[in-house]
């Protein structure tokens, strides 16, 4: 998990699996397997949690656009954005704005 935050924060936006499979090595099916077995969660998952995270910081401190945080955080639409984000969080990106708010804690 360190190696690949330490790759995902290399780059600009988050990179896709089968860049971080390329940077390390392996395949991106062995890489899915070994992370799922070492961290105990996908690494989806753990790379949809470092997109939201840096769409957190950016949320509160930049003047862009929700849709242009979306886009630079790797989102494929502002819908699949808010929904994620207020899956993770239990609020909308632009509530979280507005809220003034450091990042929000994880549901459970």
């Amino acid at each position: 998990m360190i190696r690949i935050n330490q790759i995902a924060q290399r780059t600009g936006a988050p990179p896709s699996i089968k860049e971080l499979a390329r940077a390390l090595g392996i395949s991106s099916s062995h890489l899915r397997a070994r992370f799922r077995a070492s961290c105990g969660v996908s690494i989806g998952r753990h790379l949809r949690r470092l997109r939201l995270e840096q769409a957190c910081g950016l949320l509160r401190l930049g003047p862009q656009r929700v849709s242009e945080i979306a886009e630079q955080c790797g989102f494929g639409s502002i819908y699949s954005f808010s929904r994620a984000f207020r899956l993770a969080y239990g609020i909308s990106p632009l509530a979280f704005r507005h809220s003034g708010k450091a990042a929000p804690g994880r549901r459970t």
